[in-house]
């Protein structure tokens, strides 16, 4: 009796459970629904089919397919939410390095720019800072210089060591400078942002 019990559970949660190889709007529905639900609801729903294993198989599911959400992307960092926005830029770093933004190239730079001027609350929004840095630097986006230089001038402690090597490094391929090749790339590259802006 038990065991014919569980069975039925267990088709009951599986036609709640997306396949993997689900296409990317079921997917996105369960990032959703994860973002939209108490932190109580998450850690009951545990197990290898819980809400919390169903976000990461999604959320790695996503990012290798980022190419096919680009627009949600663009929408997810716009949100105040510090896990969607970190998704968000994410899935537009995949797709710029892919060189597959297509006709969202414009939003989805200006979203990564947009990401400089966030304040850093979480581990997140650090996660999604560093990669815009370093997204924005790949693509030589010349008008996230103001603020690529705002962070590297910054004595902010948020801002401290690989930031600041990072935005150094993102100065490098957006200039040409070659920030990296001597010893103190940072000092580098802030003397050069003093002198030429």
């Amino acid at each position: 009796m038990l065991t014919n019990v569980l069975k039925g559970w267990k088709r009951q949660r599986a036609a709640l459970t997306p396949s993997w190889t689900a296409d990317p709007p079921a997917l996105m529905e369960v990032c959703e629904r994860y973002w939209g639900s108490p932190w109580d609801t998450i850690c009951a729903d545990c197990g290898e089919d819980g809400l919390q294993a169903q976000y990461d198989r999604a959320r790695r599911e996503l990012l290798a397919r980022s190419v096919e959400c680009v627009a949600w992307a663009i929408e997810l960092s716009a949100r105040e939410e510090f896990q969607p926005r970190s998704l968000g830029i994410e899935l537009l770093a995949q797709s710029a390095y892919a060189e597959c933004l297509g006709e969202h190239e414009e939003s989805a730079r200006l979203a990564l720019i947009g990401v400089l001027d966030w304040p850093l609350r979480s581990r997140w929004d650090q996660i999604a800072l560093e990669t815009a840095i370093a997204v924005l630097g790949a693509l030589g986006e010349q008008r996230a210089l103001p603020a690529l230089t705002r962070i590297l001038q910054s004595d902010d402690r948020e801002y401290q060591c690989d930031t600041h090597w990072s935005v150094a490094a993102a100065l490098e391929r957006i200039t040409g400078q070659p920030f990296l090749q001597g010893s103190r790339p940072i000092e580098a590259a802030r003397l050069w942002s003093n002198e030429a802006l």
